[in-house]
């Protein structure tokens, strides 16, 4: 059986402090397993956890994926911007 651990993230440090530990965690166990080749994100939304994404695993391609063209339309505005 595989354990489980809950951590609660205080609201004052926003969810990007989340997110980050989220990739930071992803990032190590995906490469337990041998070099990242690309990185899925679904359910980007309007993409602001991309630069975070880029950040936490640079140099690895990202493709970012939402069922809402309005939110796809924004990602890539957003991204265009950066």
């Amino acid at each position: 059986s595989q354990s489980s651990q809950v951590e609660a993230f205080p609201v004052s440090t926003g969810p990007l402090a989340y997110e980050s530990a989220l990739l930071r965690d992803a990032a190590g166990l995906a490469a337990a397993t041998g070099p990242l080749r690309s990185v899925h994100v679904i359910g980007v939304g309007a993409g602001r956890a991309l630069e975070g994404t880029r950040d936490a695993i640079p140099g690895v391609p990202i493709r970012a994926w939402d069922i809402s063209e309005p939110m796809v339309d924004a990602c890539r505005r957003h991204v265009a911007e950066r």
